[in-house]
Protein backbone atom coordinates (compact mmCIF):
# COMPACT_ATOMS: atom_id res chain seq x y z
CA UNK A 1 0.00 0.00 0.00
CA UNK A 2 0.97 3.35 -0.52
CA UNK A 3 1.55 4.38 3.54
CA UNK A 4 5.40 2.38 2.61
CA UNK A 5 5.99 5.30 0.71
CA UNK A 6 5.04 8.15 2.81
CA UNK A 7 7.42 10.86 3.65
CA UNK A 8 5.81 11.70 7.06
CA UNK A 9 4.40 7.94 7.80
CA UNK A 10 3.76 8.76 11.92
CA UNK A 11 2.16 11.48 11.13
CA UNK A 12 -0.06 9.76 8.76
CA UNK A 13 -0.68 6.77 10.89
CA UNK A 14 -1.83 9.25 14.04
CA UNK A 15 -4.35 10.70 12.10
CA UNK A 16 -5.52 7.83 10.66
CA UNK A 17 -5.84 6.06 14.00
CA UNK A 18 -7.58 8.58 15.37
CA UNK A 19 -10.09 8.82 12.86
CA UNK A 20 -10.34 4.67 12.54
CA UNK A 21 -11.58 4.37 16.19
CA UNK A 22 -14.49 7.99 15.41
CA UNK A 23 -15.80 5.32 12.70
CA UNK A 24 -16.98 3.36 15.72
CA UNK A 25 -19.99 5.84 16.18
CA UNK A 26 -21.85 4.80 13.50
CA UNK A 27 -21.83 0.96 15.21
CA UNK A 28 -25.58 0.11 15.35
CA UNK A 29 -26.91 3.15 13.26
CA UNK A 30 -25.71 1.47 9.77
CA UNK A 31 -24.63 -1.87 8.66
CA UNK A 32 -20.92 -2.24 7.98
CA UNK A 33 -21.56 -2.19 4.39
CA UNK A 34 -22.03 1.19 4.71
CA UNK A 35 -19.37 2.61 6.85
CA UNK A 36 -17.70 4.12 3.49
CA UNK A 37 -20.14 7.29 4.19
CA UNK A 38 -17.90 8.03 6.53
CA UNK A 39 -15.16 9.08 3.84
CA UNK A 40 -18.04 11.12 2.29
CA UNK A 41 -18.16 13.18 5.57
CA UNK A 42 -15.24 13.46 5.98
CA UNK A 43 -13.91 14.74 2.83
CA UNK A 44 -16.65 17.20 3.12
CA UNK A 45 -14.93 18.19 6.01
CA UNK A 46 -11.41 18.74 5.26
CA UNK A 47 -12.77 20.68 1.88
CA UNK A 48 -14.68 23.18 3.82
CA UNK A 49 -18.22 22.15 2.83
CA UNK A 50 -19.52 21.23 6.21
CA UNK A 51 -18.57 24.17 8.08
CA UNK A 52 -17.00 23.88 11.46
CA UNK A 53 -19.81 25.99 12.84
CA UNK A 54 -22.72 22.98 12.02
CA UNK A 55 -20.53 21.65 15.13
CA UNK A 56 -21.99 24.36 17.89
CA UNK A 57 -25.02 26.39 16.12
CA UNK A 58 -27.18 24.10 14.00
CA UNK A 59 -29.99 21.81 15.17
CA UNK A 60 -31.24 20.02 11.93
CA UNK A 61 -27.98 18.09 10.91
CA UNK A 62 -29.83 16.04 8.12
CA UNK A 63 -31.19 19.10 6.26
CA UNK A 64 -27.74 21.08 6.66
CA UNK A 65 -25.22 18.78 5.40
CA UNK A 66 -27.47 18.34 2.82
CA UNK A 67 -27.46 21.95 1.62
CA UNK A 68 -23.73 21.87 2.02
CA UNK A 69 -23.05 19.25 -0.10
CA UNK A 70 -26.09 20.21 -2.78
CA UNK A 71 -24.04 23.87 -3.22
CA UNK A 72 -20.64 21.78 -4.43
CA UNK A 73 -20.59 20.73 -8.03
CA UNK A 74 -18.61 18.23 -7.66
CA UNK A 75 -20.60 16.24 -5.29
CA UNK A 76 -23.57 16.40 -7.16
CA UNK A 77 -23.41 13.02 -8.54
CA UNK A 78 -23.00 11.49 -4.99
CA UNK A 79 -26.00 12.91 -3.71
CA UNK A 80 -28.21 10.06 -4.50
CA UNK A 81 -26.29 7.16 -3.19
CA UNK A 82 -25.08 9.49 0.49
CA UNK A 83 -27.70 11.46 1.56
CA UNK A 84 -29.45 8.28 1.95
CA UNK A 85 -27.40 6.48 4.25
CA UNK A 86 -27.02 9.98 6.38
CA UNK A 87 -30.45 9.90 6.73
CA UNK A 88 -30.33 7.00 8.55
CA UNK A 89 -28.01 8.19 10.89
CA UNK A 90 -29.90 9.06 14.66
CA UNK A 91 -29.13 12.89 15.13
CA UNK A 92 -27.45 12.33 18.12
CA UNK A 93 -24.95 9.95 16.54
CA UNK A 94 -24.51 12.30 13.24
CA UNK A 95 -23.90 15.37 15.94
CA UNK A 96 -20.97 13.45 17.67
CA UNK A 97 -19.38 12.36 14.53
CA UNK A 98 -19.61 15.92 13.23
CA UNK A 99 -18.05 16.75 16.49
CA UNK A 100 -15.49 14.75 16.34
CA UNK A 101 -14.30 15.55 13.16
CA UNK A 102 -13.43 19.33 14.84
CA UNK A 103 -11.31 17.65 17.58
CA UNK A 104 -8.43 16.23 15.25
CA UNK A 105 -5.57 18.56 14.39
CA UNK A 106 -6.71 19.89 11.13
CA UNK A 107 -3.12 20.87 9.38
CA UNK A 108 -1.71 17.36 9.86
CA UNK A 109 -5.00 16.24 8.02
CA UNK A 110 -4.42 18.78 5.42
CA UNK A 111 -1.01 17.72 4.89
CA UNK A 112 -1.39 14.11 4.25
CA UNK A 113 -5.34 13.80 3.40
CA UNK A 114 -4.96 11.84 0.41
CA UNK A 115 -3.11 9.10 2.05
CA UNK A 116 -4.85 9.21 5.02
CA UNK A 117 -8.02 8.87 2.50
CA UNK A 118 -6.58 5.67 1.13
CA UNK A 119 -5.79 4.37 4.41
CA UNK A 120 -8.89 4.22 5.70
CA UNK A 121 -10.66 2.90 2.61
CA UNK A 122 -8.24 -0.15 2.73
CA UNK A 123 -8.99 -0.17 6.18
CA UNK A 124 -13.24 -0.24 5.51
CA UNK A 125 -12.73 -2.76 3.07
CA UNK A 126 -10.84 -5.17 5.49
CA UNK A 127 -13.52 -5.06 7.84
CA UNK A 128 -16.74 -5.40 5.36
CA UNK A 129 -15.34 -8.78 4.53
CA UNK A 130 -15.68 -10.66 1.01
CA UNK A 131 -18.07 -8.36 -0.84
CA UNK A 132 -15.66 -5.45 -0.90
CA UNK A 133 -12.56 -7.31 -1.32
CA UNK A 134 -13.71 -8.57 -4.93
CA UNK A 135 -14.04 -5.09 -6.25
CA UNK A 136 -10.37 -3.91 -4.27
CA UNK A 137 -7.11 -4.57 -6.11
CA UNK A 138 -3.98 -3.83 -3.80
CA UNK A 139 -2.67 -0.66 -4.60
CA UNK A 140 1.30 -2.17 -5.35
CA UNK A 141 -0.67 -4.87 -8.02
CA UNK A 142 -2.67 -1.51 -9.54
CA UNK A 143 0.59 0.21 -9.85
CA UNK A 144 2.22 -2.42 -11.40
CA UNK A 145 -0.49 -2.98 -13.94
CA UNK A 146 0.12 0.36 -14.83
CA UNK A 147 3.76 0.81 -15.11
CA UNK A 148 3.85 -2.39 -17.62
CA UNK A 149 1.41 -0.48 -19.59
CA UNK A 150 3.48 2.60 -20.10
CA UNK A 151 1.13 4.46 -21.41
CA UNK A 152 2.04 7.78 -23.57
CA UNK A 153 0.72 11.21 -22.85
CA UNK A 154 -2.52 12.05 -24.58
CA UNK A 155 -3.43 8.15 -24.90
CA UNK A 156 -7.00 6.81 -24.58
CA UNK A 157 -7.69 4.34 -22.52
CA UNK A 158 -10.75 2.48 -21.12
CA UNK A 159 -11.95 0.29 -18.00
CA UNK A 160 -14.48 -1.91 -18.11
CA UNK A 161 -15.01 -2.82 -14.53
CA UNK A 162 -13.56 -0.04 -13.24
CA UNK A 163 -13.86 -0.60 -9.42
CA UNK A 164 -12.84 2.19 -6.94
CA UNK A 165 -10.93 3.85 -10.07
CA UNK A 166 -7.40 1.94 -8.61
CA UNK A 167 -5.95 1.99 -11.80
CA UNK A 168 -6.71 5.62 -12.85
CA UNK A 169 -5.06 6.56 -9.83
CA UNK A 170 -1.99 6.12 -11.41
CA UNK A 171 -2.70 7.91 -14.71
CA UNK A 172 0.09 10.02 -16.29
CA UNK A 173 -0.50 13.49 -17.04
CA UNK A 174 -2.77 14.14 -20.28
CA UNK A 175 -3.91 10.82 -20.92
CA UNK A 176 -7.45 10.58 -21.10
CA UNK A 177 -9.25 7.49 -19.06
CA UNK A 178 -13.09 6.08 -19.73
CA UNK A 179 -14.40 4.20 -16.63
CA UNK A 180 -17.40 2.19 -15.73
CA UNK A 181 -18.56 0.35 -12.80
CA UNK A 182 -21.96 -1.53 -12.36
CA UNK A 183 -22.51 -0.82 -8.75
CA UNK A 184 -23.34 2.52 -7.54
CA UNK A 185 -22.17 2.21 -4.17
CA UNK A 186 -18.48 1.12 -5.39
CA UNK A 187 -18.94 3.63 -8.00
CA UNK A 188 -19.71 6.38 -5.64
CA UNK A 189 -16.81 5.53 -3.83
CA UNK A 190 -14.32 5.67 -6.65
CA UNK A 191 -15.56 8.98 -7.69
CA UNK A 192 -15.14 10.22 -4.24
CA UNK A 193 -11.57 8.70 -4.53
CA UNK A 194 -11.25 10.79 -7.87
CA UNK A 195 -12.37 13.62 -6.16
CA UNK A 196 -9.92 13.93 -3.36
CA UNK A 197 -7.05 13.15 -5.64
CA UNK A 198 -8.36 16.26 -7.85
CA UNK A 199 -8.88 13.95 -10.90
CA UNK A 200 -12.13 14.57 -11.25
CA UNK A 201 -12.27 17.28 -13.87
CA UNK A 202 -9.70 14.54 -16.18
CA UNK A 203 -11.25 11.57 -15.75
CA UNK A 204 -14.58 10.04 -17.27
CA UNK A 205 -16.11 7.66 -14.74
CA UNK A 206 -19.51 6.31 -15.08
CA UNK A 207 -21.98 4.32 -13.10
CA UNK A 208 -22.79 1.92 -16.25
CA UNK A 209 -22.81 -1.94 -17.25
CA UNK A 210 -20.09 -2.47 -19.56
CA UNK A 211 -21.03 -5.86 -20.37
CA UNK A 212 -24.53 -4.87 -22.40
CA UNK A 213 -23.10 -1.11 -22.86
CA UNK A 214 -19.44 -1.54 -24.17
CA UNK A 215 -17.95 2.02 -25.53
CA UNK A 216 -19.37 2.17 -29.43
CA UNK A 217 -16.12 4.27 -29.60
CA UNK A 218 -12.46 2.44 -31.04
CA UNK A 219 -8.96 2.99 -30.99
CA UNK A 220 -8.21 3.20 -27.14
CA UNK A 221 -4.62 2.98 -26.43
CA UNK A 222 -5.38 0.39 -24.05
CA UNK A 223 -7.98 -1.89 -22.24
CA UNK A 224 -7.44 -2.51 -19.10
CA UNK A 225 -9.62 -4.67 -16.32
CA UNK A 226 -9.73 -6.27 -13.45
CA UNK A 227 -13.54 -7.85 -14.19
CA UNK A 228 -14.91 -10.44 -11.64
CA UNK A 229 -13.64 -13.63 -11.53
CA UNK A 230 -15.36 -16.72 -13.52
CA UNK A 231 -18.49 -14.61 -14.08
CA UNK A 232 -20.69 -15.99 -16.47
CA UNK A 233 -22.13 -13.80 -19.18
CA UNK A 234 -25.16 -14.72 -21.00
CA UNK A 235 -24.89 -16.52 -24.06
CA UNK A 236 -27.20 -13.81 -26.01
CA UNK A 237 -24.45 -10.95 -25.27
CA UNK A 238 -21.21 -12.70 -26.55
CA UNK A 239 -20.14 -13.71 -29.70
CA UNK A 240 -21.63 -14.73 -32.95
CA UNK A 241 -18.12 -16.06 -33.75
CA UNK A 242 -18.26 -19.07 -30.72
CA UNK A 243 -22.73 -20.00 -32.06
CA UNK A 244 -23.15 -17.70 -28.85
CA UNK A 245 -21.53 -19.73 -26.31
CA UNK A 246 -21.35 -18.32 -22.65
CA UNK A 247 -18.09 -16.64 -21.74
CA UNK A 248 -16.59 -15.27 -18.58
CA UNK A 249 -16.19 -12.02 -18.18
CA UNK A 250 -12.18 -12.62 -18.48
CA UNK A 251 -12.88 -13.74 -21.85
CA UNK A 252 -15.44 -11.13 -22.37
CA UNK A 253 -12.72 -8.35 -21.75
CA UNK A 254 -9.87 -9.80 -23.68
CA UNK A 255 -12.26 -9.93 -27.11
CA UNK A 256 -13.62 -6.91 -26.89
CA UNK A 257 -10.52 -5.50 -25.40
CA UNK A 258 -8.70 -6.43 -28.85
CA UNK A 259 -11.68 -5.18 -30.54
CA UNK A 260 -11.80 -1.31 -29.16
CA UNK A 261 -7.77 -0.86 -29.39
CA UNK A 262 -6.31 0.97 -32.31
CA UNK A 263 -3.07 -0.54 -34.28
CA UNK A 264 -0.67 0.32 -31.48
CA UNK A 265 -2.78 -0.82 -28.25
CA UNK A 266 -2.81 -3.41 -25.47
CA UNK A 267 -5.25 -5.05 -23.66
CA UNK A 268 -4.27 -5.80 -19.96
CA UNK A 269 -6.68 -8.37 -17.81
CA UNK A 270 -5.70 -9.24 -14.44
CA UNK A 271 -8.05 -12.62 -14.08
CA UNK A 272 -7.85 -15.98 -12.37
CA UNK A 273 -5.35 -18.27 -13.35
CA UNK A 274 -8.10 -20.79 -14.86
CA UNK A 275 -8.38 -18.67 -17.07
CA UNK A 276 -5.26 -19.66 -18.56
CA UNK A 277 -5.73 -23.39 -18.40
CA UNK A 278 -9.89 -24.12 -19.04
CA UNK A 279 -11.05 -25.96 -22.04
CA UNK A 280 -14.29 -25.99 -23.75
CA UNK A 281 -15.05 -22.44 -25.51
CA UNK A 282 -11.84 -20.88 -23.19
CA UNK A 283 -9.54 -23.36 -24.82
CA UNK A 284 -10.72 -22.92 -28.26
CA UNK A 285 -10.63 -18.90 -27.66
CA UNK A 286 -6.81 -19.52 -26.13
CA UNK A 287 -5.44 -21.28 -29.49
CA UNK A 288 -6.89 -18.57 -31.41
CA UNK A 289 -5.47 -15.50 -30.01
CA UNK A 290 -1.79 -18.06 -29.91
CA UNK A 291 -1.98 -18.90 -33.60
CA UNK A 292 -2.38 -15.57 -34.81
CA UNK A 293 0.37 -14.14 -32.30
CA UNK A 294 -1.78 -11.51 -30.14
CA UNK A 295 -0.85 -12.52 -26.98
CA UNK A 296 2.47 -10.74 -25.67
CA UNK A 297 2.75 -12.02 -22.14
CA UNK A 298 1.62 -13.96 -19.14
CA UNK A 299 2.41 -13.28 -15.93
CA UNK A 300 1.39 -15.60 -12.55
CA UNK A 301 1.27 -14.03 -9.28
CA UNK A 302 0.32 -16.63 -6.10
CA UNK A 303 -2.81 -16.95 -3.96
CA UNK A 304 -2.90 -14.96 -0.63
CA UNK A 305 -2.12 -10.95 -2.06
CA UNK A 306 -5.96 -10.40 -2.76
CA UNK A 307 -8.25 -9.71 0.40
CA UNK A 308 -10.77 -12.48 1.29
CA UNK A 309 -9.82 -15.19 -1.12
CA UNK A 310 -6.42 -17.42 -1.92
CA UNK A 311 -7.47 -16.91 -5.80
CA UNK A 312 -4.15 -17.31 -7.14
CA UNK A 313 -4.48 -14.44 -10.16
CA UNK A 314 -2.53 -13.46 -13.46
CA UNK A 315 -1.76 -10.89 -15.96
CA UNK A 316 -2.56 -11.36 -19.50
CA UNK A 317 -1.42 -8.53 -22.13
CA UNK A 318 -2.51 -8.93 -25.16
CA UNK A 319 -1.36 -7.01 -28.51
CA UNK A 320 -3.49 -5.61 -31.33
CA UNK A 321 0.03 -5.84 -33.18
CA UNK A 322 0.60 -9.58 -34.51
CA UNK A 323 3.61 -10.94 -33.03
CA UNK A 324 5.40 -12.85 -36.03
CA UNK A 325 8.10 -14.48 -33.97
CA UNK A 326 4.94 -16.40 -32.33
CA UNK A 327 6.75 -16.18 -29.17
CA UNK A 328 4.70 -15.90 -25.47
CA UNK A 329 6.78 -14.12 -22.44
CA UNK A 330 6.08 -15.56 -19.53
CA UNK A 331 7.14 -14.40 -15.87
CA UNK A 332 6.84 -16.38 -13.04
CA UNK A 333 6.02 -13.87 -10.16
CA UNK A 334 6.09 -16.02 -6.97
CA UNK A 335 9.30 -15.31 -6.14
CA UNK A 336 8.44 -11.63 -5.52
CA UNK A 337 6.98 -11.33 -2.48
CA UNK A 338 6.82 -9.27 0.88
CA UNK A 339 5.76 -11.53 3.91
CA UNK A 340 4.11 -8.40 6.13
CA UNK A 341 2.44 -11.70 8.37
CA UNK A 342 0.68 -14.64 8.35
CA UNK A 343 -1.93 -13.62 6.25
CA UNK A 344 -0.46 -11.14 4.69
CA UNK A 345 1.36 -10.94 1.57
CA UNK A 346 2.36 -8.20 -0.73
CA UNK A 347 3.83 -7.76 -3.92
CA UNK A 348 7.18 -6.55 -4.15
CA UNK A 349 5.76 -4.37 -7.79
CA UNK A 350 8.83 -2.17 -7.73
CA UNK A 351 11.40 -5.03 -7.40
CA UNK A 352 9.29 -7.19 -10.47
CA UNK A 353 9.17 -4.63 -12.59
CA UNK A 354 13.02 -3.69 -12.64
CA UNK A 355 13.67 -7.58 -13.12
CA UNK A 356 10.83 -8.10 -16.23
CA UNK A 357 12.56 -4.89 -17.92
CA UNK A 358 16.09 -6.07 -17.47
CA UNK A 359 16.09 -9.91 -17.94
CA UNK A 360 15.85 -12.05 -21.25
CA UNK A 361 15.51 -16.01 -20.43
CA UNK A 362 16.20 -16.73 -16.86
CA UNK A 363 14.46 -18.79 -13.93
CA UNK A 364 11.73 -16.10 -13.90
CA UNK A 365 11.12 -15.12 -17.75
CA UNK A 366 11.04 -17.51 -20.21
CA UNK A 367 10.09 -16.76 -23.70
CA UNK A 368 8.37 -19.64 -25.30
CA UNK A 369 6.96 -20.35 -28.94
CA UNK A 370 3.79 -20.89 -30.17
CA UNK A 371 4.80 -24.72 -30.89
CA UNK A 372 5.13 -25.18 -27.75
CA UNK A 373 2.51 -23.62 -26.06
CA UNK A 374 0.20 -25.96 -29.22
CA UNK A 375 1.95 -29.43 -27.77
CA UNK A 376 0.82 -28.41 -24.24
CA UNK A 377 -3.21 -28.28 -25.54
CA UNK A 378 -2.92 -24.53 -25.73
CA UNK A 379 -2.06 -24.47 -21.66
CA UNK A 380 -1.19 -20.95 -20.60
CA UNK A 381 -0.21 -22.30 -17.04
CA UNK A 382 3.18 -20.38 -16.40
CA UNK A 383 4.71 -23.09 -14.00
CA UNK A 384 4.48 -25.41 -16.65
CA UNK A 385 7.22 -23.43 -18.79
CA UNK A 386 9.57 -23.26 -16.13
CA UNK A 387 9.93 -26.71 -15.57
CA UNK A 388 12.90 -28.37 -17.09
CA UNK A 389 11.72 -32.10 -17.31
CA UNK A 390 11.04 -34.91 -15.36
CA UNK A 391 11.33 -38.67 -15.04
CA UNK A 392 8.41 -40.99 -15.06
CA UNK A 393 5.88 -42.35 -17.12
CA UNK A 394 2.69 -40.20 -18.28
CA UNK A 395 -0.23 -41.33 -16.68
CA UNK A 396 -2.28 -41.22 -20.07
CA UNK A 397 -0.19 -44.74 -21.00
CA UNK A 398 -0.80 -46.49 -18.21
CA UNK A 399 -4.93 -45.81 -17.36
CA UNK A 400 -7.97 -45.59 -19.23
CA UNK A 401 -10.47 -42.63 -18.74
CA UNK A 402 -14.04 -43.84 -18.42
CA UNK A 403 -16.50 -40.77 -18.90
CA UNK A 404 -19.87 -41.94 -17.10
CA UNK A 405 -19.08 -45.37 -17.96
CA UNK A 406 -19.36 -48.28 -15.01
CA UNK A 407 -16.68 -50.23 -14.50
CA UNK A 408 -17.62 -53.59 -15.19
CA UNK A 409 -16.51 -57.22 -14.19
CA UNK A 410 -13.39 -56.14 -12.77
CA UNK A 411 -11.73 -57.96 -9.89
CA UNK A 412 -8.81 -56.62 -8.50
CA UNK A 413 -7.49 -52.45 -9.17
CA UNK A 414 -5.30 -50.25 -7.84
CA UNK A 415 -5.74 -46.81 -5.87
CA UNK A 416 -3.14 -44.54 -6.34
CA UNK A 417 -3.07 -41.62 -4.28
CA UNK A 418 -1.86 -37.98 -5.39
CA UNK A 419 1.34 -38.13 -2.56
CA UNK A 420 2.26 -41.61 -4.88
CA UNK A 421 1.89 -39.98 -8.12
CA UNK A 422 5.43 -39.13 -7.95
CA UNK A 423 6.59 -42.42 -8.48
Amino acid sequence: MRENNYKNRQEVESITNELWKSINILRGALPVEHYHVYLFLLSGYYDGTIKSSYFNSVTNYYDSICLAFSSESKYSELLDVYLPIIKNIPDSKLCNLLSRLSFFNFDLLENNFVEVFDILLFKLADVQGKNSGEFLLPDEISKFVMDLADVPENAKVFNPFAGLASFATYLKKNVSYIGQEILNTTWALGKLRLIVQQRNNTVDYYNGDSINEWPIEEGFDLVIANPPFNMKINRYITDYDYNRTIMTAEQYVLKKGLESINSEGKVICVASQSTLFKGGAERRYRKKLIESGQIDTVISLPGGLLKHTGVSICIIILSKKIKNDNLIQFIDGESFLVNAGKKNKRLDNDKLLRYIRSAQNDEFVKQVHAKKIAENDYNLSVQRYFVDGFEGTELSKISKVLNGERVKDVKQGYFIGTNSLKE
